[in-house]
């Protein structure tokens, strides 16, 4: 790129520029992805986690255009400094995180002899083997579907957004057979789901309340 002139001009073209551009390109277009993928398909909701690769070509487009647009005698130090930023943050998250999870890992270890390792809300490693999860007939109901069906091997449903009324409840206990309780959302309906059905069983899941129920009577 550097050594591309342009052919409008005879000056070089500059890369910074180009790496704005780009970089807020890939972030516009990877933002606008999961906005569409969300609203077709029975996706995670938008979070952090799925949101977080846009935010960092942001910044890298916002380093980029600073160093395009700022003229000084140390050009060539200010470019390689502020386009390391992004990277450097990010190098120093995982690196924190990393020894945050090691640490913890260590006291566990020295308190009962297995790591703990809690590798999402649903699996955690005992002893480096991960904890099984039951088999379960029918479609269950959560906050994070594509994530559980992938851990699980479930058939897995976004929960419907309430309030639930007396008759969505009865269509939701008609339609599915388990609710995976992780937060108050998924909490207020297990609450609704066993007022409906007393008979609803619940089980314990990697720490999770796992409700189910067999098909109600019609």
């Amino acid at each position: 790129m550097r050594g591309a002139p342009r052919a409008d001009a005879g000056e070089r073209a500059d890369p910074a520029a180009w790496l704005a551009r780009l970089a807020l390109v890939l972030a516009l277009v990877y933002a606008a992805g999961m906005v569409v993928l969300r609203t077709l398909v029975h996706f995670d909701r938008l979070d952090t986690r799925l949101m977080s690769p846009a935010v960092f070509l942001l910044g890298v487009a916002i380093c980029a255009a600073l160093v395009a647009n700022v003229r000084s005698p140390r050009h060539g130090a200010l470019e390689r400094t502020v386009l390391a930023v992004p990277f450097v943050v990010l190098l120093v998250l995982s690196l924190g995180r990393a020894v945050g999870k090691g640490d913890a890992a260590w006291h566990a270890w020295r308190q009962s002899r297995s790591p703990d390792w809690p590798m999402n809300t649903l699996l955690v490693y005992q002893n480096i083997r991960p904890v099984s999860v039951p088999a379960v007939e029918g479609v269950v109901l959560c906050q994070r579907p594509m994530m559980v069906q992938f851990l699980t091997g479930w058939q897995v449903r976004q929960i419907p957004p309430g309030p639930w009324s007396d008759a969505r409840l009865r269509q939701i206990a008609a339609a599915a057979r388990g609710l995976l309780v992780s937060d108050a959302e998924s909490a207020a309906l297990a609450a609704g789901l066993r007022r409906m059905m007393p008979q609803a069983s619940s089980s314990t899941v990697a720490g999770r309340q796992l409700l189910r129920w067999t098909p109600p009577l019609r």
